[in-house]
């Protein structure tokens, strides 16, 4: 343990911090509560300081959130109950019956219900958690979990409004505002009924959920009640929390908080419970962005995001979006280029080379997080096992104005085309509101291309003549047959700032290991391109034979496919598709 996460401990595990297990007991057995028993739920309903709701005991609701998990349904009751019913953000808040804890309000039932009615997780199927119990979404018909309002700090209305249905989704309730306390290095002693955060995101923006502390044996603490995403093992950063305010609401009251210093880990997050350690560090991704260019000056953004895999693509891109904002403005026409890389342990980088521009449709802020998002997921998503990223590093040049190119046509020397010839393409581009503009590509014909054989010459941008070659990098991912394959083919991903032209052939081939082989016998193309073969990929039909690119100052767009013959007179000019 490192000497902050000892100091934390220590702090929080003063005498008297913090209840043993000995002071209060669970029921024992198997005995069950009777209906109209009364007992009280302790929570934080302003500051730090713990009231208590009464409940009265309705009734036992069996394998209500899955086989062998039942839930007591209580009703609460007193100016509180009437005044907020079940909150947002009392997750977790333990339920006592004579001075011993049962379990933690952590469900409501119905939508709009006309009493509080509240469904209590219990007690021994929370402790059940710290053993790798099943992990779910703990939805049933008529029964869900309390919502877990989750704060975002420093991060402006678009960014909000994008992540607002991702986050809702996952069961948050979203709330703009919130952020770290006045006293973040100054950790609390945390116990039954504490308010306690996962900070998701902190830096230059924050981002935290909050809930409620059921029950803390030695430096284990046990909270929500129900999943935090249903993920099972965790690494999730634990923080201090202190409700603001509880806001009654007729359409859902929820707990107004901020969070404060880091206390521990969350590292499981299961059916009945979400559990920490105090102590303990979660490991956050480092994320650095670089901003030049603009109407101002250039900027450092930082900012750590959670490890997760659903939620480190989520928050990256959005964070990077925030961070564009800040400086530019979410209503300022601009063209953006994001360089950079994500690196990753003991395995190649991963390049990231973006260039987009304003739409109709989108701003290029919401766009590059939207494509970092994919990047991110793809990464995280693959087939094999989790990759260790350490940390993300990017670069934005900002230009004001919209700048894109759209191909209209290609020209080229008609006369015959030989082995080892160099084709000059001219290729012509109308920029958005302004003139016609035209490029020059060389390609050459290889030596070894006999006469007679066809050719098809592609021009456009990658992604247009990706296409015509049959998405051969798709493909390639979809074959890598372990992580560091499936690394090196990401990594080999085309830029997007370029227009191209490729000369290729048909021949048989496959993609085989996150690797095309090109110009093999028929037989054994369609061996390594069947199941037969153990990959699964499909034949490769196109051979790339010379190719060309030009970077661009903004996007392009447009497409161009022209048929030629070795020794022949070539193909006549052809306008853009």
């Amino acid at each position: 343990m490192s000497l902050p996460a000892l100091a934390i401990t220590l702090a929080l595990l003063a005498p008297g911090a913090i209840p043993t297990l000995a002071d209060t007991s669970t029921q024992e057995g198997d005995a069950r509560i009777a209906p109209g028993t009364r007992g009280v739920a302790r929570t934080v309903l302003e500051g730090t300081r713990i009231v208590e709701i009464p409940v009265e005991f309705v009734g036992l609701y069996e394998d209500a959130i899955g086989p062998g998990h039942d839930l007591y349904l209580v009703r609460l009751t007193g100016e509180d109950a009437d005044k907020v019913g079940v909150a947002a953000g009392m997750s977790g808040s333990p339920v006592y019956v004579d001075d011993k804890v049962v379990g933690a309000l952590a469900y409501r039932m119905g939508f709009l219900p006309k009493e509080a009615i509240g469904g209590v997780t219990l007690i021994e199927d929370m402790f059940d958690a710290r053993r790798a119990a099943p992990a779910g979404d703990g939805n049933r018909d008529g029964v869900t979990p309390i919502a877990t309002p989750i704060f975002l700090a420093g991060v402006a209305g678009p960014v909000i409004d994008s992540l607002r249905p991702e986050l809702e989704k996952m069961g948050f309730f979203v709330v703009r505002g919130g952020g770290g306390s006045e006293d973040p290095g100054a950790p609390r002693p945390v116990g039954p009924g504490s308010p306690v955060g996962i900070q998701l995101v902190r830096g230059d923006a924050s981002i935290a959920a909050t809930g409620t502390v059921t029950w803390v044996d030695d430096t284990e603490v046990f909270a929500f009640g129900h999943p935090f995403l249903g993920m099972g093992r965790i690494d999730l950063p634990m923080v201090n929390a202190e409700v603001i305010h509880t806001l009654a609401d007729l359409g859902g009251s929820v707990k107004l908080a901020r969070t404060g210093a880091e206390i521990g880990a969350f590292r499981e997050d299961r059916l009945s419970a979400t559990v920490g350690r105090v102590g303990d560090l979660a490991r956050m991704l480092p994320v650095s962005l670089d901003v030049r260019g603009g109407d101002f000056e250039s900027r450092k953004f930082e900012f750590e995001v959670a490890r997760h895999t659903t939620l480190t693509p989520l928050l990256t891109g959005a964070m990077v979006s925030n961070a564009l904002m800040s400086n530019l403005g979410f209503d300022s026409e601009a063209t953006i280029k994001v360089t950079g890389k994500v690196h990753l342990r003991d395995l190649p980088d991963i390049p990231v080379d973006l260039v987009l521009t304003s739409g109709p449709r989108a701003h290029p802020f919401t766009v590059v997080a939207a494509r970092l998002h994919r990047l991110l997921t793809t990464l995280y998503g693959n087939p094999f096992s989790e990759p260790e990223v350490e940390r993300v590093e990017l670069e934005v040049d900002v230009r004001r104005g919209r700048i894109e190119y759209l191909l209209r046509s290609v020209h080229y020397d008609r006369g015959p085309v030989h082995p080892g010839q160099t084709v000059e393409l001219t290729c012509v581009l109308a920029t958005f509101r302004g003139e016609t503009q035209s490029r020059t590509l060389e390609i050459r014909v290889p030596d070894e291309v006999r006469p007679g054989t066809r050719l098809s010459l592609a021009v456009g941008d990658t992604t247009a003549v990706a296409r015509f070659l049959g998405n051969p990098h798709a493909r390639r991912l979809q074959s890598a047959g372990d992580l560091e394959s499936y690394v090196r083919v990401l990594a080999d991903a085309p830029p997007g700032d370029r227009l191209e032209a490729v000369l290729f052939r048909s021949a048989a081939g496959a993609i085989s290991q996150g690797e095309a082989l090109t110009g093999l016998p028929p037989t054994a193309a369609h061996l390594l391109g069947s199941d037969a073969g153990g990959t699964g990929a499909g034949y490769l039909s196109a051979w790339p034979l010379a190719s060309a690119s030009l970077e661009m100052d903004g996007p392009v767009g447009g497409s161009y496919r022209e048929r030629l013959e070795v020794d022949d007179s070539g193909g006549d000019e052809r306008e853009g598709e």
